[in-house]
């Protein structure tokens, strides 16, 4: 959906897609809602519509936190949870997600920034020191 603001035909767009892909055999479609971007969001509801539109493997990314990864993989809603941009601040994401431990926050002013400062210098988690 990119940065399209929302239209009158953005059901029947997406529909028309999810069925074509359908048809196609396409084996995923990766979609990225955007309002983590300060973009346009996916529709309410929308994620759960496509579902029941396009039976293939569907990847959610933007915005994802693991409460709602689970509870949408859960429910069926989608199969993989993508998990983009917190990797950039967390170098250990897996373990934190896993452990429920607190994420750092990515400083988006430093993306693009064309070095390495702020995708490669991001400290693991270090866990409280208890006396």
């Amino acid at each position: 959906m990119g940065d399209l603001p929302h239209y009158d035909e953005i059901e029947a767009t997406y529909h028309y897609l999810a069925k074509e892909l359908k048809k196609r055999n396409i084996v995923y479609i990766h979609l990225m809602d955007q309002l983590s971007k300060g973009s346009h969001a996916l529709p309410e509801g929308f994620i759960e519509r496509f579902r029941s539109w396009y039976d293939g493997v569907i990847i959610l990314a933007g915005n994802m936190t693991r409460a709602l990864s689970e509870e949408l993989i859960n429910a069926g809603t989608i199969d993989i949870a993508g998990f983009g941009e917190p990797f950039i601040s967390n170098p250990d994401l897996v373990e934190r997600l896993h452990n429920n431990w607190e994420l750092t926050q990515p400083i988006r002013d430093l993306h693009y920034g064309l070095g390495n400062h702020g995708y490669t210098d991001w400290e693991v988690y270090k866990h409280p020191v208890t006396i």
